[in-house]
Parts: C-alpha cells; sequence; structure tokens
C-alpha cells in the first residue's frame, strides 16, 4: 500500500530469481541479455494552456519513476510538453538508442500520462499525438536496435468521453459505501478541447511494428480516472502489482491482476440534473506482433560493477539525449531529473499541491 501521500517510493522490488523455463528463448524475450534493459521514456502532462489541469499525476511520475529504476530501467523524465515537443523528445530518445545499440537497450518502455481521446494524448497545447505515430517511430525501420525486443507502453489518458457504467443496481449499499463525487465539470474537462478527425494525423500501419505491448487505463471511447491525492486508478495499480509481482511473475500475468484491481475500484459523477451516476473502468490490453511471454528479472543477473548503481545522480551536462553514451557510460548511474535541466523547452514540472475537494478527476 502506499503511504499517506500514495508514494511507494519507501518500497523496493525483490531480485528476480528466475526458474529454467524462463530462460527459453523461443518462449520468452531475453530481457536479461543485455548489459543494461533500457530506457524507460515518461512524459507527464499536467498543465494545460486551455484545457484543465491534472492534479494528482505527479504522484504518478514519482511512482513510475521509482518502479521502473528499481526493476533496472533508466528513467528519462519529460513534463508539460506540447505536441511537436513530444515529437522531438521520441525522436531524439530514438537516436539515442539506435547509437548505443542493443548492448545498451534490450527493450523499451514508455509511461505516457495525460489528457487524451480515442486517437492519441493531448500535448500542453491540446493538439493530439497519435498512439500510431508514436508507436511507428519505434518500428524496426526507425529504431532497428530494438528490432524483435519488445516495445512496452502504458498509456494513463481518457480514450473518449463514455463513461463505464455498472452492471449492479446503483443503490447497493454495499457499492455506495466506496464511492466518491466527482465535479461534472471535471469530467468533461477534455470535452471542448477534441479536434475532429479531420484534424488529426494517423499514420498508416508500420509493416515491421512488431513486439508492441500496449496497456490502456481504460477501454477505447471511454473516460479514465484520476485520485488528486494517490494519482490514477490505473497507475496506482500498476506501480503494487509490479512492487509485488516483478521479480516472479510475466508482464501478462502482472497486467491481468492489475485489470482486476481497477475494474473494482468504484467513483460516481453528478449529472446537470443532479443525479448519482455510478463511474467503473476497465483497462485495456493491445499486442501487436507479441509472440513471447515478457520478463523483467530485475536485478538480474546481479551487477557487482558499481557503474551499474542507481544511486548517483546526473550531472546538469548529462542531460542531453543528443549525446549517447560510450560504451563505457551506458551504465544506469546517471539518472536524468524531472526538472528544467533536461527540458526539451518544457514547462515547470508538476505541484505537489493539492487542488480543491473532489478527489477523482477524468483525462
Amino acid at each position: 500500500m502506499p503511504d499517506v501521500d500514495g508514494l511507494y517510493t519507501d518500497w523496493e522490488i525483490e531480485m528476480a530469481e528466475p526458474r529454467k523455463e524462463q530462460f527459453d528463448p523461443e518462449e520468452n524475450y531475453a530481457l536479461h541479455t543485455s548489459d543494461f534493459k533500457g530506457l524507460v521514456l515518461i512524459i507527464n502532462n499536467d498543465r494545460f494552456h486551455e484545457a484543465k489541469d491534472r492534479p494528482g499525476s505527479e504522484r504518478d511520475l514519482i511512482n513510475i519513476d521509482h518502479v521502473f529504476s528499481q526493476i533496472g530501467y533508466e528513467p528519462v523524465i519529460m513534463t508539460n510538453l506540447s505536441a511537436n515537443e513530444i515529437r522531438t523528445f521520441l525522436d531524439k530518445s530514438v537516436s539515442r538508442i539506435n547509437l548505443e545499440g542493443s548492448i545498451c537497450h534490450s527493450s523499451v518502455v514508455l509511461v505516457l500520462m495525460s489528457h487524451g481521446e480515442k486517437q492519441g494524448i493531448y500535448g500542453t497545447d491540446s493538439e493530439v499525438v497519435t498512439i500510431q505515430e508514436i508507436k511507428s517511430k519505434f518500428s524496426g525501420r526507425q529504431c532497428p536496435t530494438l528490432l524483435g525486443k519488445p516495445k512496452m507502453f502504458f498509456i494513463q489518458a481518457c480514450r473518449g468521453q463514455m463513461r463505464t457504467k455498472s452492471a449492479l443496481d446503483t443503490d447497493d449499499p454495499r457499492r455506495l459505501s466506496t464511492i466518491e463525487l466527482v465535479d461534472d465539470s471535471d469530467i468533461d474537462s477534455c470535452s471542448s478541447m477534441r479536434p475532429t478527425d479531420d484534424a488529426v494525423d494517423i499514420d498508416g500501419d508500420v509493416p515491421d511494428n512488431a513486439d508492441i505491448y500496449v496497456a490502456y487505463a481504460t477501454s477505447e471511447g471511454y473516460f479514465s480516472i484520476r485520485d488528486q491525492v494517490k494519482g490514477s486508478w490505473f497507475i496506482q495499480s500498476l506501480c503494487e502489482e509490479l512492487i509485488a509481482h516483478v521479480h516472479i511473475d510475466d508482464l501478462d500475468t502482472i497486467m491481468n491482476r492489475v485489470t482486476r484491481r481497477v475494474t473494482g475500484f468504484t467513483g460516481a459523477v453528478i449529472d446537470g440534473e443532479g443525479r448519482k451516476k455510478k463511474i467503473l473502468q476497465t483497462p485495456d490490453i493491445s499486442k501487436q506482433g507479441i509472440g513471447k511471454k515478457i520478463y523483467f528479472m530485475p536485478n538480474y543477473p546481479p551487477r557487482s560493477d558499481a557503474a551499474c548503481s542507481l544511486t548517483q545522480p546526473r550531472s546538469d551536462a548529462a542531460c542531453s539525449l543528443t549525446q549517447p553514451r560510450s560504451d563505457a557510460a551506458c551504465s544506469l548511474t546517471q539518472q536524468p531529473r524531472p526538472d528544467a535541466a533536461c527540458s526539451l523547452t518544457q514547462q515547470p514540472g508538476p505541484s505537489s499541491e493539492s487542488q480543491g475537494h473532489c478527489s477523482t478527476h477524468s483525462e
């Protein structure tokens, strides 16, 4: 469970002790053969020029950073990027991966947290970057270093304006006890900013765009919910399940648990006529060309080399994504910080200040 601030930073992930069958290359992706697991690219947009802000997402950012660092990834964190800044950041990240090569990258993880709609996520300027466009940047042609390696996307954003309704009677007292009220204006926070289909650039399918694993916080067309104190239902559940099981289980098994956890949450909205309506949430997992199991194997094999420590902060000068690491510098010792020193003309990072009294918001 998180602490009173909704954080999991006091929790540590156990070292994996893999079973013999987990090393079968026909059945499992080999995340243990490279010197390092690779990058976790984290984008958290919580302040917008016109759309409503996303209070509570700073907890998600801190927790995701901590959990994937514990697993063995090097976090690269960006906050409050416009649509074009998102594209630039991803392009530079792909260039870095290609320059450093497979010795440093056995996989890549992207965590995208923002407002969203059916086609993709919003930049701070309310322009949409489509998920298809983001995935295509990591195709075999664009990112040959990751050819045949898993590319994992975790997306915390709305995918439409529908609410997931309860299949149970709305006056069941056992369910009503878990309800948290949400302002109707917060539920509709991004509805007025939705572009038309004509305004969204949808790239065609990329034939070599395989080994893609996408975990959406919610189903297509529906809201996703965020608690302003503890963070979003999806990211909170993902962090808890990774902490508890990533050293033992494969990603599919973990995401099954995340799905069960998220579908167990219950919230409510008040409509324009003052009626209470339940709202639930159902995550959606999409796999493209995934034919093997993904075992993260945190801290395996154990490293005696001090250069692999995650405890040493990166200097400001080392934050540029345009400077590839040499093989000797391919360590996880240099963590980028989520501040202006690592930004691509980014705005100030998320604030921990709570806003208002309503505890849940849609994306």
